[in-house]
């Protein structure tokens, strides 16, 4: 982060801001038309919200390859964001099958929920850098995580708590926490497979 913050924390930002603007334009329309259709007002904030998801997906890629190339010690660049169409479909479905079985995992007392979201933490990485399918990618990021999710959950507290403090700093820190974050899932993911990663 300290050797190159601009890249690094634009990168994360202008994907967040990608992902999550839909969602800004439909929650704003939703709430001009709630005093006259507010059917439409809600159908627009849905289909809004499935757009912010593919968007989403399509950024997850390339951010996904930025992140392993910066724990790495790999050259990398701002554009990498933007080469996540090769991986789109894979994510898209992974993320369509993580947050169901998720969602019925938080159903059943929350607690299967959460072990599942660690489990499957690390299968957008194994998309990217295993070029898996959505399925197998899944598989493989229950296999890498089997005996650590302890020491994930345990990091996504401190994540928690980053992301709470930057958000104290009247949200300032939250540019430099959320980047902070996701590297570090990045270096977890490589040690994990058991690949180096940068000094």
């Amino acid at each position: 982060m300290k050797r190159d913050p601009a890249v690094i924390i634009g990168a994360v930002a202008v994907v967040g801001l990608a992902a999550g603007f839909p969602n800004v334009i439909g929650g704003g329309l939703q709430a001009a038309l709630a005093s006259d259709a507010p059917a439409a007002g809600s159908a627009i904030q849905v289909l809004m919200q499935l757009f912010g998801f593919v968007v989403g997906s399509y950024f997850a890629g390339g951010l996904s390859n930025l992140l392993l190339k910066v724990a790495r010690g790999q050259p990398y660049a701002f554009n990498d964001i933007l080469g996540g169409g090769r991986w789109f479909m894979s994510i898209l479905g992974a993320q369509i099958l993580t947050s169901l079985a998720i969602g019925v995992g938080m159903v059943l007392l929350i607690v299967p929920g959460v072990i599942l979201a660690l489990g499957l933490s690390m299968t957008n990485m194994c998309i990217v850098d295993k070029n898996l399918g959505a399925v197998d990618a899944m598989k493989e990021s229950w296999r890498i995580t089997t005996g650590h999710k302890g020491g994930i959950f345990v990091y996504g507290l401190l994540v928690f708590a980053l992301v709470v403090a930057g958000m104290l700093a009247c949200c300032v820190g939250t540019l430099v926490a959320g980047p902070i974050a996701a590297l570090g899932y990045a270096y977890i993911y490589l040690r994990l497979t058991g690949q180096p990663t940068a000094s």
